[in-house]
């Protein structure tokens, strides 16, 4: 409704689909899928996760309760 478009890498689109098929989802679960499916230590996992949940919670994209 926003009218703007967001690009999304492959991990961040990874992230994006879980979210959409899960109706609750934590952290924890989003950092053990994208590491079970993607070569990425477990730090740099960390970080990107955490930022992009960040970057959605600021455009108001997410919630959490």
């Amino acid at each position: 409704e926003s009218k703007f478009y967001y690009s999304l890498n492959p991990t961040a689109s990874f992230i994006w689909r879980l979210l959409e098929e899960k109706e609750e989802l934590s952290r924890d679960k989003i950092l053990q899928e994208v590491m079970e499916n993607f070569e990425v230590e477990p730090e740099q996992a960390e970080k990107d996760v955490d930022e992009f949940i960040e970057n959605l919670l600021k455009e108001g994209l997410i919630s959490i309760d």
